[in-house]
């Protein structure tokens, strides 16, 4: 005779109940390694850009500061000049040839951290630079501080040693985490030119 107890007890297998327990269980533990995997993700994305940022703010601070280091002085009166309240670096260097090459550094109102350069044509005034002969280019965008370049020479120091500070801070485009990083220059003038 046949019992439908013992049928019941023979049979191996998960109930209904079991299976949806099992993949409820399995969508929660899924969501949860996805949401690890994500976070990772998102981490090493911020991680990179904060690495990438610092090295482009480390090689524009060696950009100038190789500048400043090597500036020479293209007339009696003009050696390096700090205008526009910090916002601009002007220096000569000496330039293929007896021609001198003016560089200007000049933080502009959008955060663009511009390098122009200008190459004199004259090899009878090596100092003259005509305006169709310049070139520009950003170096560096992002940039929030107000001051750049200050002069910390001390008074009374001569006028062929300068000590130059340049200061730039940086912040990514979400506005997530910012960069500062600064460098102080000694400059010694050298005679530019013929």
């Amino acid at each position: 005779m046949f019992t439908g107890k013992k049928h019941l007890q023979d049979e191996s297998g998960f109930t209904l109940l079991e299976l949806v327990m099992g993949v409820a269980l399995s969508v929660v533990i899924m969501l949860g390694v996805i949401n690890v995997i994500g976070f990772y993700f998102n981490n090493s994305l911020i991680v990179n850009q904060q690495n990438s940022t610092t090295e482009d703010l480390n090689s524009t601070l060696y950009a100038i500061t190789n500048d400043i280091r090597h500036a020479s002085r293209a007339s009696t009166t003009e050696h390096l000049q700090i205008l526009n309240n910090g916002r601009t670096l002007v220096l000569y260097r000496n330039g293929p040839g007896n021609y001198m090459t003016r560089i200007t550094y000049r933080l502009e109102d959008n955060g663009d951290l511009v390098r122009e350069t200008a190459q004199s044509t004259n090899e009878i005034y090596p100092y003259v630079f005509p305006t169709n002969n310049q070139s520009r280019t950003v170096i560096l965008s992002n940039v929030r501080d107000a001051v750049i370049f200050e002069d910390k020479s001390s008074s009374g120091t001569e006028l062929e040693m300068r000590l130059i500070e340049v200061r730039i801070a940086i912040r990514d485009f979400n506005n997530r985490y910012s960069e500062e990083a600064s460098m102080r220059v000694m400059s010694r003038v050298r005679e530019g030119g013929v």
